[in-house]
């Protein structure tokens, strides 16, 4: 982009030194010839020539800005939630700057939405669809009923819808509670039975994430998955969920 302007720049500065430069040969002509309808003629010609490369050249270069700012603004919807939790520690400054910004990036995406529970079904969306989860259940806190209501779901099967609960109660109420994550590697034979085209399959992973915002559970995730993550990523996943939390307030 500073490249472009530059150029535009340069390109304003050549006008303006053939234009003096013309201007200063008519006059050297018109001492030492006199007036001449034909240099004359000529003179305004070249002028107005130059004058429409350089409307032509602005356009162009106009052009060029747009298309560079749709790229740059396509490339930042580009970040996603997969891309954030594949990325490797690093001590590196610039590495974790460039880190952070990209977080930054995903959540700026994920919170244009001013709904909770838009929101929530737009995470639960984007973490069907890359990293294949089995089922998603997002729960807000409401003062009202002073329990973890359900929000928002994703591939929700049960017979009977989720229910609300409280702090402390069950494992979500716990990991509401004590604000930590529980993370489950061994589920019973009996756990979700996920049908579908490639026939029937059980989830490996049972993760409930707290969402967290000025020392206080806002929010719970409750995600079921087929694969099961490592600890690096868990992590960077809880931090996008960190950055998520004030939006479930």
């Amino acid at each position: 982009m500073k490249q472009i302007q530059k150029n535009r720049t340069y390109l304003s500065v050549y006008l303006v030194i053939v234009i003096v430069a013309i201007i200063a040969a008519y006059a050297v002509s018109l001492q030492a010839l006199g007036f001449n309808w034909i240099i004359a003629s000529l003179t305004a010609l070249i002028i107005l020539v130059i004058t429409r490369i350089y409307t032509i050249g602005t356009a162009f270069y106009g052009q060029i800005k747009e298309i560079t700012l749709q790229q740059e603004k396509e490339s930042q919807e580009e970040i996603s939630i997969s891309d954030i939790i594949n990325q490797k520690n690093t001590e590196e400054k610039e590495e974790k700057e460039q880190q952070e910004e990209e977080l930054d990036k995903l959540i700026e995406q994920l919170s244009g939405e001013n709904d909770p529970e838009k929101l929530g079904q737009k995470l639960l969306s984007q973490l069907g669809e890359e990293l294949q989860i089995v089922q998603g259940l997002v729960y807000q806190y409401s003062n009202e009923t002073e329990k973890f209501e359900v929000l928002s779901t994703y591939a929700y099967y049960g017979e009977e819808p989720p229910q609300a609960f409280s702090t402390g109660e069950g494992l979500s109420g716990q990991a509401a509670r004590d604000q930590q994550r529980i993370l489950l590697t061994e589920l019973p034979d009996d756990y979700t039975e996920v049908i579908s085209g490639l026939g029937k399959r059980q989830p490996k992973m049972l993760l409930l994430a707290p969402l967290i915002h000025e020392e206080k559970t806002v929010a719970l995730v409750e995600l079921s998955f087929f694969e099961k993550f490592n600890e690096q990523k868990i992590d960077k996943f809880e931090g996008i969920l960190n950055k998520l939390a004030q939006h479930f307030a």
